[in-house]
C-alpha cells in the first residue's frame, strides 16, 4: 500500500473532527477541561503550581519540583546541600520523615526535564510542611530553568499555598535558561536494526519492532486527539496481541511474554512509540520474526473485520470504563501534572476522558474505516521502524531482519483473509438457566457492613451496595486449598491457580474463553491458596447473568486439555527464567528454605513443575465444585438487589452442594528455627530478609502487626539513607501450617544518577549490617508513645479510605469465611489498645525466630 509519512498527524486531525459530538471548523478542535481536585497557577516569582486534593492516603502527600532543564549535574548536589540546611543534608531530612527513595531516587531526568519528586510526605505535620516548602524553595533558586511545584494528596490547600507565596517573594523571577522542547519529525525510509547479545546461554531472547509516530503538535495536547490516539493505538495492541498468541501456539513456538508498550506524547520529548515485543528462547527467535512480520503484515495490508474491532473496541471501552473506577494514587497526579508542564499535556479528569469514549456516536463501520486507514499510515516493514533483538551469540541480526522481511511479503501476497473465528459476544453455548433456590434468610455481615443471604441449597451470598456507577467486584471462594493435594513438591502448589486457566469451557477453547470473557468485560483471575480457591474479578453491572453463566460453565463443564498444560509448561518456566533474580523469583526460594520441609511453599519453583500436576489439580477442582456451598460468593458494588435476586434464584441451583462438608486436616509440619544466610551471584545486586515466628492469628496481634511493619519501614527509610539502597516490606498472618507471622524485607540498590552527589552505594556485606542493627534495635527497646500514635493515625486513615474500595470489603470478607477472621469488626478499638510494648514484642519475636539472610552479590 503507497504511504505518505506525514499522514498520521493530518490524519488525528480528521479523525478528532469526525469523532468529537460538535467542532465549530472556525475555532478549532475544542479543548478540555481541566479536573475540579486539580488547582493551578503562578506564585509572584513565576514558578508555576499545581495542586491536586487527593484523599488517597490521609494527611500524606506527593511533593515534586520540575525543572526545565535536563541532567546538568546540580539537581543530586541540591539533595545533599542547600542553604537553609547547612547542618542537615536535605536527603536526610526527607528519610528521617518516613520518606523513602523508591527504585529511582529522589531525582530523575530526560533530555529536556529534571523531576524532584518525594513521595508520601506527612504535610498534615505544620513543621515537616514548613521544612519542605524551605526545601522546594532552596531547590528552586539553585537553577535559573522555569520550574513548576506540584503537590498532590491529603494536605491543606490554602496553607501550603501561602507558604508558597511567602518563600517565592525572596526568589527572583527565573530567567527561563531552558533546555527547549525543539521537536522535528524526522521520518525514515529504511528499518533500522539493533542486535544485542545475552550474557549468558540459556538467557530468555527477546525480538521486538518499535513504530515511530510524529508528536502530537502542543497546541493540540489538550484536546481529544491525544484520547482518539489512545483508543486506536490501544485497539490495534489488542488485535495484534490476539492474533500473535493463536498464531504462536499453532506454530508451536514457546512465548515466555508477548505485550505491547505505547509512548505518547505526554510521556517524554521526542517521537510517539508503539512497540509489539515477544520473549521466547534463542532456538525460536527466527520463528518469532517471522510471526511478527506476519501478523503486522495482514493487519497493515488486509485490515480487520467488522467483527474483529467490536471485539477490540469492547475490550478497550471496557477497561476504560473498570480503571475509571479505581482510586488514583499521588504519583499518578504528579506525572500528570509534570507533562502539563513540560509538554502541554492536558489536565482533564478520567471521568471526562471516559465520558468521551462513552458517548461518542459513530458507527462500528465509520469506526473501523478510519481505524484501517490509520493502521494502513502507522504500519511498513521498512518506514519507521525499528527491530530490536536481544538473544544468544550465533544469532544473525542481518538473517533475522530478513526473516521479519520475507515473512511480510509473503502475506501481502497471500490473498487468504484471517479469519476472526467466532463472534465472542456469542455466549449461546454457555451454562443456562438452572433449577430455581429459594431465599432462606437474610442477615447483617458484619466483616462487609452489608448483608448475609443464604439460600435453600446452602450457597451463601454476601452483598454490598457500592459506590460504583455501572460496576461491581466479585469473589466466588470455596474452602480448602492445594493443601489438600498429596504428593506435590515445594514450590509446585504455587502452580496450581493456572491449571483452571487451561481448561476448555462449554466447547470453547480455553483462549477462546478467557477472550469471549474480555470482550465482555468481565474480568477474571484464578487463586489457589493453601486455605482456598478463588475466583475475582469486576464487570459491569448488566453482565451479572452471564457472569454467572460463566462459573457455574467453569464449575460443571470443563474438559482437560492435555496440548494446553504442555504448551503452558514451555512458556511459564521461560517465564521464570525470565525472572531469575527478580523479587518472585528470590521470594519463592527463600520460602523453602524458611519453611525447610514443608511441601507447600506459596512460591513458584521452576524444578517442581511436573507433568503429573494436571492431573492432581484436576482431582482438586472436581472436589471443589463438587461442595460450592463450602464457601461464599460476594457481590459487591452497584447492583439492585431486586434484579439480583431474580437472577440468583435463576443460576445458583446449578452449582453443585454437599449436606455434609468434609473437615481439612492440616498437614503435620515442624518448623525450624535459627538464622540462615546464603550468598549467591547474579546481575542483580540485592538483600533478602525473610522472618518468621510462631503467633497466633487474632485481630489483636493483626493490628500490632500492622504497627510493627510502619515501625519497621520507617527504621529502614531512615537507616538505609546513606546506603544509597531502598527497601520493600510485606507481612503476612498465615494460618498454616500453623499460624505464624511472617515478614520480608528486600532491598535493592537505587539509580545512582537518582542519589544524592554524596551517597554511593554501599556493598551488601555492609548493608546486611546495618539491617542487623536496625532489626536488633527495634527489637531492644520499646518505641516513643507518640511515634506509635502517629503509625496507628496512619493505619486508621488508610483503613478508612480503603473501606469504600470492593477489593477491600471483598478480602475482609473471604478471610472471615475462609480463615474464620473477622479482622476490621470493632477495628479502632483493636488498634487503641496497641502499646509499644506489644510492638518491640513482635519485631523481637521476628528477629529471634526463624530467619533467612538471602545475598546477591
Amino acid at each position: 500500500m503507497g504511504k505518505v509519512l506525514m499522514i498520521p498527524y493530518n490524519l488525528f486531525v480528521g479523525l478528532v473532527a469526525l469523532l468529537i459530538p460538535v467542532v465549530m471548523p472556525a475555532q478549532g478542535i475544542v479543548s478540555l477541561k481541566p479536573a475540579s481536585e486539580i488547582t493551578s497557577g503562578s506564585l509572584p516569582n513565576g514558578v508555576l503550581y499545581y495542586m491536586v486534593a487527593n484523599g488517597e492516603h490521609k494527611g500524606f502527600a506527593d511533593v515534586a519540583l520540575v525543572r526545565k532543564q535536563g541532567n546538568n549535574g546540580q539537581a543530586r548536589e541540591d539533595l545533599s546541600e542547600l542553604p537553609h540546611f547547612e547542618n542537615y543534608a536535605p536527603y536526610k531530612f526527607m528519610a528521617d520523615k518516613g520518606v523513602d527513595y523508591g527504585p529511582k531516587g529522589y531525582v530523575s531526568y530526560d533530555s529536556v526535564s529534571t523531576v524532584f519528586h518525594f513521595r508520601d510526605v506527612p504535610l498534615s505535620v505544620k513543621n515537616v510542611a514548613d521544612s519542605t516548602i524551605m526545601m522546594l524553595s532552596d531547590i528552586v533558586a539553585s537553577s535559573q530553568s522555569d520550574q513548576a511545584i506540584i503537590i498532590a494528596g491529603d494536605f491543606d490547600k490554602a496553607a501550603i499555598l501561602e507558604k508558597l507565596d511567602l518563600f517565592a517573594m525572596t526568589i527572583p523571577h527565573r530567567l527561563g535558561q531552558n533546555d527547549c522542547l525543539y521537536y522535528k519529525w524526522m521520518p525514515s525510509d529504511s528499518a533500522k536494526m539493533k542486535i544485542e547479545y545475552n550474557r549468558q546461554e540459556g538467557d530468555v531472547s527477546s525480538v521486538s519492532v518499535e513504530y515511530s509516530l510524529p508528536r502530537v503538535p502542543e497546541k493540540y495536547m489538550n484536546t481529544i486527539q491525544p484520547l482518539v490516539s489512545r483508543m486506536f493505538i490501544s485497539e490495534l495492541a489488542s488485535v495484534v496481541s490476539d492474533r500473535l498468541y493463536r498464531k504462536l501456539r499453532l506454530e508451536g513456538i514457546p512465548v515466555a511474554d508477548a505485550v505491547s508498550n505505547y509512548k505518547s506524547s505526554s510521556d517524554g520529548p521526542g517521537d510517539e512509540t508503539i512497540s509489539f515485543n515477544l520473549h521466547t528462547d534463542s532456538s525460536h527467535i527466527y520463528g518469532a520474526a517471522k510471526v511478527l512480520g506476519s501478523v503486522l503484515a495482514s493487519v497493515d495490508s488486509k485490515g480487520i473485520s467488522t467483527e474483529e474491532y467490536k471485539d477490540a473496541k469492547n475490550k478497550f471501552v471496557s477497561d476504560v470504563v473498570k480503571t475509571g473506577n479505581v482510586p488514583l494514587s499521588n504519583s499518578y497526579y504528579i506525572k500528570k501534572c509534570s507533562a502539563a508542564f513540560l509538554y502541554g499535556a492536558g489536565l482533564s479528569s478520567i471521568e471526562a476522558q471516559t465520558d468521551f469514549f462513552l458517548t461518542r456516536n459513530l458507527p462500528d463501520t465509520t469506526e473501523l474505516r478510519l481505524f484501517n486507514h490509520f493502521v494502513s499510515v502507522l504500519l511498513d516493514k521498512d518506514k519507521n521502524l525499528s527491530l530490536r533483538v536481544k538473544t544468544s551469540r550465533g544469532v544473525s541480526g542481518d538473517s533475522l531482519m530478513t526473516s521479519f522481511r520475507s515473512s511480510w511479503a509473503k502475506q501481502v501476497s497471500d490473498d487468504t483473509d484471517y479469519m476472526h473465528l467466532m463472534n465472542f459476544g456469542d455466549t449461546l453455548g454457555l451454562a443456562g438457566r438452572q433449577s430455581r433456590v429459594r431465599l432462606r434468610n437474610i442477615k447483617s455481615e458484619s466483616a462487609s457492613g452489608g448483608e448475609l443471604w443464604t439460600f435453600s441449597n446452602g450457597i451463601k451470598v454476601v452483598y454490598k451496595k457500592m459506590s460504583t456507577p455501572g460496576l461491581f467486584d466479585y469473589a466466588l471462594m470455596i474452602r480448602g486449598g492445594y493443601n489438600d493435594i498429596a504428593g506435590l513438591k515445594p514450590g509446585e502448589g504455587a502452580f496450581v491457580s493456572d491449571m483452571l486457566g487451561l481448561y476448555d469451557i462449554s466447547g470453547l477453547k480455553y483462549y477462546d474463553f478467557a477472550d469471549m470473557l474480555e470482550s465482555n468485560g468481565i474480568s477474571m483471575h484464578y487463586n489457589v491458596s493453601v486455605s482456598d480457591m478463588r475466583i475475582t474479578g469486576r464487570t459491569s453491572s448488566s453482565k451479572l447473568g452471564l457472569l454467572l453463566r460463566s462459573l457455574l460453565s467453569i464449575a460443571n463443564e470443563r474438559s482437560l486439555d492435555e496440548d494446553a498444560f504442555g504448551y503452558y509448561k514451555g512458556n511459564e518456566l521461560m517465564r521464570l527464567e525470565m525472572g531469575k533474580g527478580n523479587t518472585e523469583e528470590k521470594r519463592a526460594v527463600i520460602d523453602t528454605l524458611l519453611h525447610s520441609g514443608y511441601a507447600y511453599t506459596r512460591g513458584k519453583i521452576a524444578g517442581s513443575l511436573e507433568d503429573s500436576l494436571l492431573y492432581k489439580a484436576d482431582d482438586y477442582f472436581n472436589n471443589q465444585f463438587s461442595k460450592v456451598n463450602d464457601g461464599v460468593i460476594v457481590l459487591a458494588g452497584d447492583l439492585d438487589p431486586v434484579r439480583m435476586k431474580k437472577i440468583l434464584y435463576r443460576y445458583l441451583g446449578g452449582f453443585h452442594t454437599e449436606k455434609t462438608i468434609p473437615v481439612s486436616i492440616p498437614k503435620q509440619y515442624r518448623p525450624g528455627s535459627g538464622s540462615l544466610t546464603y550468598t549467591v551471584k547474579g546481575d542483580d545486586k540485592g538483600i533478602d530478609i525473610a522472618m518468621s515466628s510462631p503467633m497466633q492469628y487474632s485481630s489483636d496481634n493483626y493490628f500490632a502487626a500492622m504497627v510493627a511493619g510502619y515501625a519497621i519501614r520507617k527504621a529502614l527509610i531512615t537507616g538505609l539513607a546513606d546506603s544509597g539502597m531502598y527497601a520493600e516490606e510485606a507481612g503476612d498472618f498465615y494460618s498454616l501450617p500453623q499460624d505464624s507471622f511472617n515478614y520480608y524485607i528486600s532491598c535493592e540498590p537505587v539509580d545512582s544518577m537518582g542519589l544524592p552527589a554524596s551517597v554511593k552505594p554501599g556493598d551488601a556485606i555492609s548493608v546486611l549490617y546495618t539491617l542487623r542493627t536496625i532489626l536488633n534495635g527495634l527489637s531492644g527497646n520499646p518505641l516513643p508513645v507518640d511515634e506509635i500514635s502517629g503509625y496507628k493515625s496512619s493505619i486508621t486513615n488508610c483503613i478508612t479510605s480503603y473501606s469504600s474500595v470492593p477489593e477491600f470489603v471483598i478480602n475482609s470478607v473471604l478471610m472471615k469465611y475462609s480463615e474464620g477472621k473477622d479482622l476490621f469488626g470493632k477495628y479502632k478499638d483493636k488498634l487503641s489498645a496497641v502499646n509499644p510494648d506489644k510492638v518491640r514484642e513482635i519485631i523481637a519475636s521476628l528477629n529471634n525466630g526463624r530467619k533467612v539472610e538471602y545475598i546477591m552479590k
